[in-house]
């Protein structure tokens, strides 16, 4: 048994920012990524403890 952890560093739970029509808004997306990694996070959590996996549907899976 492998005791030695999968990651390791800083990794946080991401939101998805949407916009007021409900689409995904990628330039905010893609500005809160800049903003993490500049920050230092070394990984995300995709559809983790923010709750989103339960309010995503058909395509968005």
């Amino acid at each position: 048994m492998n005791l030695q952890p999968i990651f390791s560093g800083t990794g946080i739970a991401i939101i998805t920012p949407f916009s007021a029509e409900g689409a995904v808004d990628w330039a905010d997306f893609q500005r809160c990524l800049d903003f993490w990694m500049e920050g230092g996070v070394e990984y995300l959590f995709v559809l983790g403890t923010t709750g989103e996996s339960a309010t995503i549907h058909g395509d968005e899976n």
